[in-house]
């Protein structure tokens, strides 16, 4: 299973005003980090406390915005965004070091953007769209993380917007069409891809696919309920895609961006309570849970820093972070929020110091280390070791 989470919303897009309110907040670009083709080091600029530790990094300059990342270990990590704003070329990043020193890597010139990003071990999955007069789906790939190759796009995709390799040839993808969204997968790592079922009629706002096993996967967003409102939706497959079903939310479920599923019985779906799409509003956070495979979802209890949860990673199934935006008291715009927990009930919040934009991404190559990126900012998280047993003790918020 693939640990990279996003909370991504493709442009143009209901849900992509999250992206706009990305940008407003500006990006973090660090004096005198140069992208030169070389490894440039990052530059610290927030630290944190207690219970987990939070560390503002930049990406090789001028800017580059991330999108989604991945990790085969808690050293190498791979992530995909653009060389700048919208409308900038397609970047694709990478670390050997944890995140403490990335290194540009070029891009095939058949792209035209990237949204996603997939490693499985050393090899790495990335799809966007395609340069061109026409609108196509585009999915490179790496062995080793520096030279990429185009391979195969899936049959009919105007875009493949997410996708999740359970291993070094089998990956589950969502891709957009003339008839809306629809699933993809391949076994033979990209080369071929093999037609999926429709996702449900109206899903909008979809983060990143999040696939348990080869046939179990879940994807989270919302589905519009009149002008300007939603309610938060959970599709899943138990086929491979073949077939996608709605799950059965508690009612009035805010606005969903992401959801992570460490086993066929257990996801944890993140989002707000906010059931307005249209409008950029203050509210608070929103956790759901599923320990029967996504036939009944609970509230969890959300830190009140947590203010929109963009995207989620479990590298086990009591551990879990969750990655999103937080609106300071009296502040004009959100900056970065991070909650976790380790034991699958209580969630808690580092101590920030300083997180300038929002995290929509995350990877957690270990349940103890994850990256999560935003804007131009690459935040490492450290999480406390989850107790071998259930012992009722709770970590500082």
């Amino acid at each position: 299973m693939n640990t990279e989470a996003t909370g991504r919303t493709p442009a143009g897009t209901p849900g992509g005003r999250r992206w706009a309110l990305v940008a407003a907040a500006g990006l973090l670009v660090v004096a005198g980090c140069r992208a030169t083709g070389s490894d440039a080091p990052s530059s610290t600029t927030a630290v944190a406390g207690s219970a987990g530790l939070a560390v503002g990094q930049s990406v090789p300059a001028p800017a580059v915005t991330l999108d989604s990342v991945s990790c085969s270990s808690a050293e190498r990590c791979w992530a995909v965004g653009t060389a700048g704003g919208a409308g900038s070329p397609p970047a694709i990043v990478s670390t050997t070091d944890g995140g403490q020193r990335w290194r540009s890597v070029p891009v095939p010139s058949t792209v035209a953007g990237l949204s996603s990003i997939s490693c499985s071990g050393p090899r790495c999955l990335a799809v966007g769209q395609a340069s061109g007069s026409q609108p196509a789906g585009v999915v490179v790939a790496s062995s080793g993380g520096r030279a990429w190759r185009t391979l195969g796009s899936p049959a009919g995709a105007t875009a493949v917007v997410s996708v999740d390799c359970t291993g070094p040839d089998q990956c589950q993808a969502v891709a957009t069409g003339p008839s809306g969204l629809f699933s993809t997968s391949t076994t033979d790592g990209g080369a071929t891809w093999n037609p999926g079922g429709a996702l449900p009629a109206g899903l909008a706002g979809t983060g990143a696919v999040s696939c348990a096993a080869v046939l179990d996967c879940a994807i989270a967003g919302w589905i519009p309920t009149g002008p300007g409102q939603a309610t938060g939706a959970v599709v899943m497959t138990a086929d491979g895609g073949a077939t996608w079903q709605s799950a059965t939310l508690p009612p009035g479920t805010g606005l969903l961006h992401g959801v992570s599923c460490p086993t066929i019985t257990t996801c944890v779906a993140v989002g707000t309570v906010t059931t307005a799409y249209s409008n950029v509003l203050p509210g608070q956070g929103l956790i759901l849970a599923s320990t029967d495979g996504g036939r009944t979802w609970a509230a969890q209890g959300v830190p009140a820093t947590l203010s929109d949860g963009f995207a989620v990673a479990c590298p086990t199934a009591r551990v879990c972070v969750a990655a999103g935006s937080q609106w300071p008291k009296g502040a004009a715009a959100p900056t970065g929020a991070v909650a976790f927990t380790v034991d699958a009930t209580s969630w808690h919040t580092p101590t920030l110091r300083y997180l300038p934009v929002p995290l929509s991404a995350l990877a957690c190559p270990t349940a103890t280390q994850c990256l999560a990126v935003g804007g131009a900012s690459v935040s490492t998280v450290l999480v406390p070791p989850a107790p071998a047993t259930p012992t009722g003790h709770t970590f500082p918020s």
